[in-house]
């Protein structure tokens, strides 16, 4: 109604018309994504910004953590040990921190669903409990109890403490110190694969696009502007140090941590 052609000029020739009353009785126009007023989403500058910059965010911590699989032997056939509950082929229940469960690596979620762009991209996700990365990593049990269907059972593992990746500790996207301590993430690779890394899908401009088309798409339930948290300049400035092979992932935490004592033990003592 408020963009009608007919109302418009119905409303320009007479002030007092029905036409007119109904215009002036329409609330302006209220964008769902930033909540500002003469635009809607579609046309929200803040939207477009924040949707390059998740894009390129994205690409680019999905090669950090493609590059990081590579260098511990993560891909298709490696063996993890991990400190998961698990049950045994007799259907016995095992405590993995006094029976590790051993698991074949499969596949890391691609969609996204498993791989949202929260908890890839942030401390304040990658480290709250309850929205830890989730589903991430998934992985056959050997010697486990088969499932239903009689087939290996498959688990879902979350990422472990990566530094600067996926960092175990760090503060959240309000200032808090958050830390993660869940079983699902305590995992290592003791059996490298014989093709370490992750499909060149994984870490394309394609996937990242339709991650973000998902994430920003209008509807019901449609993230705003109060939900986006992007990465800082130094979190750039390392992923990009990492990927050049200009720095280890430690000497980059160390980097983006510094400890706030410089002095060393004897002086302290």
């Amino acid at each position: 109604m408020r963009g009608c052609p007919q109302m418009k000029r119905e409303a320009a020739a007479n002030p007092n018309s029905w036409a007119a009353k109904r215009l002036k009785q329409q609330k302006p126009r209220a964008c769902s994504y930033c909540n500002g007023n003469g635009h809607n989403r579609r046309g929200c500058a803040d939207l477009k910004t924040h949707k390059r910059h998740f894009v390129s965010d994205l690409q680019m911590w999905r090669r950090g953590l493609h590059k990081w699989a590579d260098s511990v032997g993560l891909g298709y056939g490696a063996l993890l040990r991990s400190s998961i509950y698990w049950r045994d082929h007799r259907g016995d229940s095992r405590d993995g921190k006094e029976s590790p469960a051993t698991l074949m690596f499969l596949e890391a979620a691609s969609g996204a669903v498993e791989y949202a762009r929260e908890p890839s991209l942030t401390h304040r996700f990658a480290v709250e409990p309850g929205i830890r990365i989730r589903d991430g990593i998934r992985a056959e049990v050997l010697g486990g109890e088969p499932n239903y269907r009689g087939s290996a059972r498959r688990e879902a593992l979350s990422l472990p403490d990566i530094p600067v990746i996926a960092p175990a500790s760090g503060k959240d996207g309000y200032g808090y110190d958050r830390t993660r301590n869940d079983r699902e993430a305590d995992w290592h690779v003791v059996s490298p694969s014989p093709a370490p890394g992750l499909p060149a899908s994984f870490s394309s401009g394609s996937t990242a696009q339709e991650i973000a088309d998902a994430w920003f798409q209008a509807g019901k339930d449609a993230n705003t502007q109060r939900e986006f948290f992007e990465l800082t300049k130094e979190q750039r400035k390392a992923l990009k140090d990492y990927l050049n092979d200009s720095a280890t992932l430690d000497e980059l935490s160390a980097r983006l941590n510094p400890t706030d004592d410089d002095n060393s033990d004897d002086q302290n003592e």
